[in-house]
């Protein structure tokens, strides 16, 4: 089996390992932390991240990053193991705060991706490695929700058992990358042709997207299911059905068409734009079907920009990410606390209808894109 499919099914378990990010705000709400508390929670713990994610992204241009992936995932395996043991404010940040190092790491995972993943499948395997991370996240969930089991508490115990399960896969089945300058690990190649104005291009376009998302973060979300709609740990996790199950089956309807890069990029950030102006409207059914449009909309967007990005990368892709990811990193710190002001001030509204705005500008700005 080539190397690119061992890690297409050692990464399957990734898509429900980051739900731990989703879930764990509700758990907050359901512990007594107030969305303010839990705004400057998150702003200290993103604040942790913005420091060290350049200087790591940095470090493994020049040394292997198959270390990295796995410090990234190990450390954030604690954070689930932490809120299975135990519940309270302080608690919860220390588990936020070590499940916040698989972004800190996270450059060392994009520069490994680079190098074992064939230049011209990179599109396709990133669209298998979401459809069948999704798969599987819907596997786990749907006996969740079927049995009844104790949600909290099975996932978070599930969480850290896969996070050891991906760990040890990885460190046996992947071969070991020299340095993160490397593009293709078996004939050791360094040279890209770079193209400097698209790369910046596309990280913007990254960017803007993400920025919208941290606006209207998992953390409002999850306070927004609770106290609009009045809906619990089930509906968040049948939300992530509906989201899961249209990746998968948007991929087998996409998998024999050929979408240009630039068109999927574009198409896919239309449809995460529409998704904040869908969830606005204070309905369950809203909310489920803004997650169908988020699906959608992630498996268009996700692989054409990682494609895009590696096309027009120079060798020192670590530190493009590694600033790029302290950026992101950098509008969770001062967004939580805004928007939780908004929240209180105004309404939930207000808040998704300024990441659509966010969104939308990166729309634009997809449009001088070249693929």
């Amino acid at each position: 089996m080539s190397v690119y499919k061992k890690y297409i099914l050692i990464n399957s378990v990734n898509s429900y390992l980051f739900y731990f990010f989703i879930f764990a705000p509700l758990y907050a709400s359901q512990h007594n932390i107030t969305l303010s508390e839990a705004g400057w929670i998150f702003s200290f713990v993103y604040g942790v991240q913005a420091i060290l994610s350049y200087t790591v992204g940095r470090i493994f241009e020049r040394f292997s990053p198959n270390w990295g992936v796995i410090l990234a995932r190990g450390i954030y395996g604690l954070a689930p193991l932490i809120l299975f043991l135990t519940s309270n404010p302080f608690w919860f940040t220390v588990a936020m705060l070590l499940a916040s190092f698989f972004d800190v790491f996270f450059p060392s995972i994009v520069l490994f991706e680079r190098a074992i993943f064939p230049k011209e499948k990179r599109e396709i395997i990133y669209k298998w490695i979401t459809a069948v991370s999704e798969a599987v996240k819907v596997a786990i969930i749907l006996p969740i929700i079927l049995l009844n089991l104790e949600i909290s508490r099975t996932l978070f115990l599930t969480q850290f058992l896969l996070s050891i399960f991906y760990i040890v896969a990885f460190f046996f089945f992947m071969p070991k990358v020299e340095s993160g300058s490397v593009v293709d690990y078996q004939n050791k190649e360094t040279i890209e042709e770079p193209d400097k104005k698209n790369l910046l291009i596309i990280y913007l376009v990254q960017l803007l997207v993400i920025m919208a998302y941290n606006f209207a973060s998992a953390m409002i979300r999850s306070y927004y299911i609770s106290d609009v709609l009045h809906q619990g740990s089930k509906s968040l996790l049948t939300a992530e059905v509906f989201y899961s199950s249209s990746i998968v089956a948007g991929f087998f309807f996409i998998l024999k068409r050929k979408i240009r890069l630039k068109t999927s990029l574009i198409l896919g950030t239309v449809f995460l734009t529409i998704y904040f102006f869908v969830i606005a409207y204070p309905t369950i059914e809203a909310y489920y079907l803004a997650h169908v449009l988020i699906g959608i909309g992630f498996l268009l967007w996700f692989p054409a920009k990682e494609s895009i990005k590696f096309k027009s990368a120079p060798k020192e892709l670590g530190r493009w990410e590694g600033f790029f990811q302290g950026a992101n990193i950098f509008t969770r710190i001062i967004f939580p606390p805004i928007a939780a002001y908004m929240t209180e001030a105004f309404s939930y509204t207000s808040v998704y209808i300024t990441a659509g705005i966010m969104s939308f500008i990166a729309v634009i700005l997809g449009i001088f894109v070249k693929d």
